[in-house]
């Protein structure tokens, strides 16, 4: 079985200007019912998830994806926030890196959410936010123009319904 980790370990997952923004999460129809199959998958040896194709091409240590960046987006923010609850030590061997050619804040909120994401998981407990989005759009590093890109936006609730299904499942 190929993982997101295993299949993108130190490269950069590169989403060309042709595709169009981070919309899976934004759809609760769609991304509840995926982040349910992947749950199933993880929690269970017998429960493999079929994600059909994901392709493209290598160019200098980046995978340029034709088609499956939706899903791909939701793996990389779904290893994100596991390795984030995790610890320091999964988050060092979380080296896939995910950036958006045409979509600058997009790029910039990723970088920023993976340095910082863990960090947000950790005070949100002792804070009194209802929802993980509410958390990382509160903090001093983001930057609130972030919220005009529809890919940011999908993002944070993507985050936020991985909070609610993941937050109270041992993820080791």
């Amino acid at each position: 079985m190929t993982t997101l980790l295993r299949a993108f370990e130190n490269k950069t997952i590169l989403i060309p200007h042709l595709q169009r923004d981070y919309v899976q999460g934004s759809d609760e129809s769609i991304i509840g019912p995926f982040l349910d199959a992947l749950l199933k998958s993880l929690c269970s040896n017998d429960c493999k998830i079929d994600l059909n194709y994901i392709y493209g091409y290598n160019e200098t240590g980046c995978f340029v994806p034709i088609d499956g960046q939706q899903r791909l987006t939701t793996l990389w923010l779904l290893h994100l926030y596991i390795a984030s609850k995790i610890g320091d030590k999964a988050l060092n061997e979380f080296t896939v890196k995910i950036c958006y050619s045409s979509r600058e804040f997009a790029s910039d909120f990723c970088d920023s959410i993976k340095v910082n994401l863990h960090k947000v998981l950790k005070q949100i407990d002792d804070e009194s936010y209802q929802y993980l989005d509410e958390a990382i759009t509160d903090q001093s590093w983001f930057i609130s123009s972030w919220e005009s890109s529809t890919t940011v936006k999908s993002m944070l609730i993507t985050l936020r319904y991985l909070h609610q299904k993941f937050n109270f499942i041992d993820v080791n």
